[in-house]
């Protein structure tokens, strides 16, 4: 059976023994192992391709928002202009969702841009700074519990899944949301040992930092009051602190549950659900989702000792506080998860942890206190090296080349039309080129469709006639359009505007081809050059519709507007 250990203040799983202190450089190397680990996930990343997943690239625009808003800031553009100069970014490079996704992640990677550029690579630089968080964080947890190679090797097979690395290596919230998780459990169980108040106050910013980077991982709660519950009992309820912290924590993200009643009401619809569920919550394959997901996330021989750690905690008379803590944290997770009704692997991110403790939990149960460390540290290394060499990042290719292409020769202030899936990518390509911030992207399922997020959940064809389609290409200054033809082709404003590029006024200039790791509908992009007269002084109004936050974006497409662009 594993070994139960009792926590130390300090989160160690043992002391020293008197007389033969352990040197500074061996309780160092864990974290220099977890560095080298995270560094060899940041360079395996796809930063030379194009972002796969449709919300990274507007992670990474939000990034650019901030960034670029600082500048104007500092730069002693009035406080009362800062709404007009959102609208006029989204009109520029419209892929923005700075309502709509909590701020925090991309606040903190708007200082990365500032600092080293606006790239690919920067915004996982900005991942990867978290991940490092994470990493270390989970290593701190499981060292109350676990000696030093049991600890690093739980570590390494949370941080080195196949689920935990594929969302790691793009530009996603999941990690940056777990590492304010995990850190936020080490400071609840430094108060739950100390009772020292600084560390309940502590705990209130980590878990509102982690609400402000992705809502859900507020779902930790009931498993820490339960934890403290069985520690203390009902003394926790006259515990002051504790109810400070707990009004510390209501007080900080009460404006964003008002946001996300008001204008991002889409994410409380991806919870409850609507016509668009396929999986019915409560129902065998809506409740089993996760599990059936489980093995795929963290791999076979991780899932199947995970389940024996979890038997082997289940047989001791008495239950450790690692196996009762991780066994609730697994438990509230997973409930809370399968009860919305989005579902997607993604989202369980935040409870494999626990998969990987219970693991290494298996192989000291299994192998005995003398094998344990070296067996656990081995398995921990294959499976580390199985996930970068055998499940890379998903990644397209192509949108960069077309946007390069576009850039290298649209005239000075016009603009460029895009029609395709993936617009966000595409508008990130157009953003890092600094070199060109006078010229302005337009969407065409903007100008031609009302589309809430996804097609799925609604969609309205506007009242826009061909001839409509070429006033708007012409009177926006449109020089070049890059053109997905099989984009939603079976609507008729689709069509229209697949009429009017093969009219005689357009000329396809290229076809780039578009190639990724994994399955896409994409294949080729067009680019058509505008042979009409481009329009360099380009003064137009402009309204867009945004259904997803409910609001409407209006501004004048200026061409002598530099600002989105900002060095």
């Amino acid at each position: 059976m594993s070994e139960v250990l009792s926590p130390s203040p300090s989160l160690a799983a043992e002391a020293p023994a008197p007389g033969n202190p352990v040197p500074s450089w061996r309780a160092a190397l864990p974290f220099v192992a977890l560095t080298a680990a995270v560094a060899a996930l940041l360079l395996t990343a796809p930063y030379g391709k194009d972002m796969w997943w449709s919300d990274a690239p507007r992670h990474a625009m939000d990034g650019a928002f901030y960034r670029d808003l600082a500048r104007q800031v500092i730069g002693h553009m009035p406080l009362a202009n800062v709404k007009q100069f959102a609208m006029n970014y989204y009109l520029k490079y419209p892929a923005l969702t700075i309502l709509f996704y909590p701020p925090l992640f991309p606040f903190v990677e708007g200082g990365f841009f500032g600092i080293f550029g606006v790239s690919l690579f920067t915004a996982l630089m900005a991942v990867s700074a978290f991940y490092l968080a994470l990493a270390w964080g989970s290593y701190v947890l499981c060292r109350r519990w676990m000696d030093r190679a049991p600890a690093l090797a739980a570590t390494l097979l949370f941080v080195g899944a196949p689920e935990v690395a594929s969302w790691g290596r793009q530009v996603m919230l999941e990690i940056p949301a777990c590492a304010f998780l995990v850190w936020s459990a080490v400071a609840f169980l430094r108060y739950a040992d100390r009772r020292k108040p600084a560390m309940a106050y502590v705990l209130a910013l980590l878990l509102a930092g982690g609400a402000y980077t992705k809502q859900t991982v507020l779902f930790i709660v009931p498993a820490l009051l339960w934890t403290l519950w069985k520690k203390r009992g009902a003394s926790m309820l006259r515990d002051r602190h504790l109810w400070g912290s707990a009004a510390l924590l209501t007080a900080l993200v009460a404006p964003l549950a008002a946001l996300n009643l008001t204008l991002a009401r889409l994410n409380v619809g991806s919870v409850v659900g609507g016509r668009w569920n396929q999986i019915p919550v409560f129902s065998w394959e809506g409740l089993s989702f996760y599990a059936r997901m489980l093995p795929g996330q963290v791999t076979w021989p991780v899932a199947l000792l995970a389940l024996i750690g979890v038997g082997a905690a289940a047989f001791q008379k008495k239950w450790g506080e690692g196996e009762s803590f991780f066994l609730a944290w697994l438990a509230v997770g997973y409930i809370f998860f399968s009860l919305i009704a989005l579902k997607e692997p993604r989202h369980t991110v935040t409870i494999l942890l626990p998969m990987a403790f219970f693991a290494v939990r298996a192989i000291r149960a299994i192998a005995g206190a003398r094998l344990a460390p070296a067996l656990a540290t081995l398995f921990a290394a294959v499976i580390f090296s199985n996930t970068l060499w055998r499940h890379p990042a998903p990644y397209v290719d192509g949108y960069g080349q077309a946007a390069d292409y576009v850039v290298s020769r649209a005239p000075r202030g016009s603009v460029i039309l895009f029609s395709g899936y993936r617009d966000g990518a595409f508008v990130f390509d157009v953003r890092r080129r600094v070199d060109r911030p006078d010229l302005w992207v337009l969407r065409a399922d903007k100008l031609l469709l009302r589309v809430p997020q996804r097609r799925e959940l609604g969609l309205e064809e506007l009242k826009v006639s061909e001839a409509d389609t070429l006033d708007m290409i012409n009177r926006f200054g449109v020089s070049y359009v890059v053109n997905q033809a099989n984009f939603w082709d079976d609507l008729k404003n689709m069509q229209q505007l697949q009429h009017v590029l093969h009219s005689s006024q357009f000329r396809k200039v290229a076809v780039i081809p578009v190639s990724s790791n994994v399955n896409h509908e994409d294949r080729e992009l067009e680019i058509y050059q505008n042979l009409a007269p481009a329009k360099v002084k380009v003064k137009e109004r402009l309204k867009l519709e945004l259904p997803i936050i409910g609001i409407q974006v209006e501004g004048t497409i200026d061409s002598s507007d530099t600002t989105g662009g900002a060095r």
